[in-house]
């Protein structure tokens, strides 16, 4: 296939005369009888659309979860019991790795603070040092 080149699409918006022929044409009425004007260039979006993908994603993963769960459990090579005691066990050890990561995190947190402190403390003693030398 070649290109030709963009192909061409026109004025967005129609002059003001075609747009009061477009909406005159866009009128329709309300249960209460009277006009309403809806402009064909403006799209209405209603909120519970936009729920209705997420909902419909959610189910399908809690679903394909399920499914692979259940799979596993039928295609484990242990026994019932092996199994839970081993998930036990990388839980422990899941856990303790957590708590030593939080830690890592919160030693270095505080070591970071500690140097902000001090630079803060350094450029102010600077500042003070600069502002004596210069009266």
């Amino acid at each position: 296939m070649a290109y030709a080149g963009p192909a061409s699409r026109g004025k967005r918006f129609p002059a003001s005369g075609a747009l009061a022929a477009t909406t005159s044409a866009a009128e329709s009425r309300s249960p209460t009888g009277t006009n309403i004007t809806r402009s064909p260039l403006v799209r209405t979006r209603r909120p519970e659309r936009e729920w209705d993908g997420m909902t419909v994603f959610a189910a399908g993963i809690a679903l394909g979860l399920a499914i692979g769960v259940g799979t596993a459990l039928l295609f484990a090579p242990q026994a019932g019991e092996e199994t839970r005691r081993a998930l036990v066990r990388r839980a422990r050890r899941a856990g303790g790795r957590s708590r030593d990561a939080w830690e890592d995190l919160r030693l270095e947190m505080r070591r970071a603070a500690r140097q902000r402190v001090r630079a803060f403390k350094e450029r102010r003693r600077e500042r003070a040092e600069r502002k004596a030398a210069d009266r």
